[in-house]
């Protein structure tokens, strides 16, 4: 028997943020920078035939978490949002869909914050 099944759904956004607080040997951080944000999402399933549509729900909890921080060029700006804050408050949002195991924020896909 296999153990517990996941889908693992997602997404890519361009966003502005900025870290007031940044350590001194990182200051650059304080000023509002770009980065390409790459976010992960697992819901927990429980048969192997589409329990959660990761298509449709991934592309609404993109809908819903970026609708109101997208300026007029589609970049959403974050104000002072971590990617540990970014993968919460999507957590929230995602949990209206389904059983979330896990969220993924990474910055240019590189480093980033997982929340389970």
């Amino acid at each position: 028997m296999l153990g517990n099944i996941e889908v693992i759904g997602g997404f890519k956004f361009e966003g502005l943020h900025r870290w007031p607080e940044a350590f001194e040997s990182v200051s650059y951080l304080r000023e509002r920078h770009r980065h390409t944000f790459t976010v992960r999402i697992g819901w927990k399933v429980t048969h192997e035939d589409r329990d959660i549509e990761f298509l449709h729900a991934s592309d609404m909890v993109k809908k819903e978490y970026l609708g109101p921080l997208l300026n007029q060029s589609d970049v959403a700006l974050l104000g002072t949002r971590s990617c540990e804050t970014i993968a919460r408050e999507i957590a929230v949002l995602a949990a209206s869909h389904g059983y979330v195991t896990f969220v993924e924020v990474f910055e240019d896909n590189n480093m980033g914050a997982r929340l389970t």
